[in-house]
């Protein structure tokens, strides 16, 4: 059944983009999709995707405007949180986590320290769908996402990588004093 109503709740905390889809809330037109995103700013384009998928399919369902919405965000990179050149680590590598609920079902996919793979969104529906887990974390959903849909590639940006350089010398210098 086609969801009118797709609230996302979108936790941005170091590269992790955590998604809700709550189907179950009456809208006053099954014919009209809301999509719901809780920033403005570079977010906003992500919530345009989201809406522009739900009212120009007739097929698309809540979780396609889910995906569509944080993949959007994700290749944006929205405000340097999110998606590929985002946080890098103490070893200089970008891992991103990403989950995904429908809300009609309970069905939830998750990804963990996904290294090397640009769409964690899509990853984790795919844990969801096409796996018997809920989570997936490190090289273990990295693999997955292999196998299922996408080759790796690097999530070192350019601003990533001065990032990192940075707090190298910051550590240096404090070991040093």
């Amino acid at each position: 059944m086609r969801s009118a109503v797709v609230a996302t709740i979108c936790t941005v905390l170091l590269g992790v983009t955590t998604v809700a889809v709550n189907a179950k809330l009456p809208a006053p037109n099954p014919n009209f999709p809301i999509v719901v995103n809780t920033w403005s700013g570079t977010f906003s384009n992500a919530t345009a995707a989201a809406y522009k998928v739900l009212s120009e399919s007739a097929s698309a369902t809540a979780l396609d405007g889910i995906e569509v919405g944080c993949s959007t965000c994700e290749r944006d990179q929205c405000d340097g949180s999110v998606g590929y050149g985002g946080s890098p680590d103490e070893t200089a590598e970008t891992t991103l986590d990403s989950m995904i609920m429908d809300g009609e079902t309970g069905d939830v996919g998750a990804v963990g320290d996904l290294r090397r793979v640009r769409n964690a969104i899509g990853v984790a529906r795919h844990v969801m769908h096409y796996t018997d887990h809920t989570m997936l974390a490190g090289d273990s959903a990295t693999n997955v996402c292999v196998c299922l849909c996408t080759s790796p590639s690097s999530l070192l940006s350019a601003v990533c990588s001065a990032v990192y350089h940075e707090l190298r010398q910051t550590l240096n210098a404090a070991l040093i004093d």
